[in-house]
């Protein structure tokens, strides 16, 4: 990545002056720069604390809606390398069982993006924000935030290499995309989100033993008595970059596996998400699924947009997992990050935003926007994520799943889409739900 020396747009001694500041360089900064470049003359700059690649505790799912926005965005190749996830598999806290199909996301100019991949939030990270230089964005790694001034022209922003190399950046915009512990919206007064609706996960790198009996296409989703509302997850993908002995030709079969639950109604100890991994490994094994190694494991937060903060403020927004764009039943949040901030950039343009000044005012429809898109997806997440606290609800859920396709599809469209519920499906979940009751 470029230095400070090379990133900067107008550099007065240790003053750097761009159109747009964005802190965080995640998938909802990256993107949000991106898609400024390619749809307006703004001039960006995007700051984060670490140095890229670097590894990010993540599910790594990325859903068709991703992928269809990825490949918008120009970092299409990067799928090549990685098998498609277009099938399922969702076990209940009874053990019952579902498979089906992901289907495809077809945009509003026709272009199908066909199922969903997973890739290490290392190697996507990493390409976006390469990507988003290719565009012209001056980027500044190994810088930290540390504070920030609005004022009616502007903002001035203090981030740091070290304690002693301070660079203040003077915008007119500034984006906070710097993830779920947000430095940003702290600096914003914004609270933090409440516990009860904040989850917390265990990510690991777990590689496929030589008999196991895997499908690198499909997804597991296991809903555990001990792990509700929240669930474990095996998300698999072929690293190249880590070549095991499973592969002929030096691919190693990999997944992504871990187990999440509410920060307020479980012990979140190290000891206690092993404990938990070690379960759902062994659980694995009943469907013939063996590794031979686990590794990697890390904890992360997952604040969840059951109701989301305000996202504008007097020249800057929150975005992404900062703005607690975290969809409450499966966790997601890359897709709802990523398509924000490109949206931003869609409304800077069409506002003629660059030219006459009128941040505020394109920072107030674009809310507006994200609610308007958002809310009630997010809001309905949030009921069955409410809903599958409870054992009773969440085995008659995937018992209708299991039994009724057109359920099965509105619950995919629900947790990986941007679907709603409807009374049709709630009702047949009723309907077994009365007649469980009764047996």
């Amino acid at each position: 990545m470029a230095d400070a020396n090379h990133a900067a747009g107008t550099r007065t001694a240790d003053v750097l002056t761009t159109d747009v500041l964005i802190v965080g360089g995640g998938p909802a900064g990256a993107s949000a720069a991106i898609s400024l470049r390619q749809n307006s003359s703004f001039d960006v700059t995007l700051v984060d604390k670490a140095e890229f690649p670097r590894d990010k505790a993540c599910g790594d799912g990325l859903s068709p809606g991703i992928v269809h926005l990825a490949r918008e965005l120009g970092v299409e190749t990067l799928f090549e390398n990685y098998p498609l996830c277009d099938s399922y598999t969702i076990v209940g806290p009874d053990s019952t069982t579902v498979s089906g199909t992901i289907g495809a996301v077809v945009s509003a100019t026709g272009t199908t993006a066909p199922g969903g991949y997973v890739i290490p939030r290392e190697i996507f990270d990493a390409a976006l924000l390469a990507r988003s230089e290719e565009c012209g964005a001056k980027v500044l790694t190994g810088h930290s935030f540390k504070s920030l001034l609005q004022d009616d022209e502007g903002v001035t922003t203090t981030v740091a290499a070290s304690q002693k190399d301070e660079l203040l950046i003077r915008s007119r915009v500034v984006l906070g995309t710097d993830g779920a512990n947000s430095r940003v919206r702290s600096a914003l007064g914004v609270p933090a989100t409440p516990k009860k609706r904040t989850g917390i996960a265990m990510r690991a790198y777990a590689e496929f033993a030589p008999h196991s009996k895997h499908d690198m296409n499909r997804l597991w989703i296991v809903f555990h008595r001990d792990l509700l509302p929240a669930y474990a997850w095996l998300f698999p993908f072929a690293n190249s970059h880590t070549a095991g002995n499973n592969d002929s030709e030096g691919v190693a079969q990999m997944a992504n596996i871990g187990v999440g639950c509410l920060v307020k109604d479980r012990e979140t100890s190290r000891a206690w998400f092993l404990q938990q991994l070690e379960n759902f490994a062994r659980q694995l094994e009943q469907h013939g699924i063996y590794f031979s190694s686990i590794s990697s494991e890390k904890t992360y937060l997952l604040p969840h947009g059951g109701k989301l903060p305000k996202l504008a403020h007097n020249r800057t927004a929150l975005i992404g997992d900062a703005a607690s764009m975290i969809n409450p039943l499966s966790g997601e949040g890359i897709y709802y990050g990523m398509s924000a901030g490109h949206m931003l950039a869609q409304i800077f343009f069409a506002e003629n935003t660059y030219s006459s000044h009128n941040e505020q005012a394109a920072l107030k429809k674009w809310e507006d926007s994200v609610r308007q898109r958002f809310a009630k997806h997010l809001r309905h997440n949030y009921i069955g994520h409410r809903l599958m606290r409870h054992p009773k609800w969440a085995n008659t859920l995937t018992q209708t799943i299991a039994a009724d396709p057109k359920v099965a599809d509105k619950a995919i469209d629900l947790m990986l889409k941007e679907g709603t519920l409807n009374f049709a499906s709630f009702a047949r979940v009723l309907r077994k739900l009365f007649r469980t009751s009764n047996k």
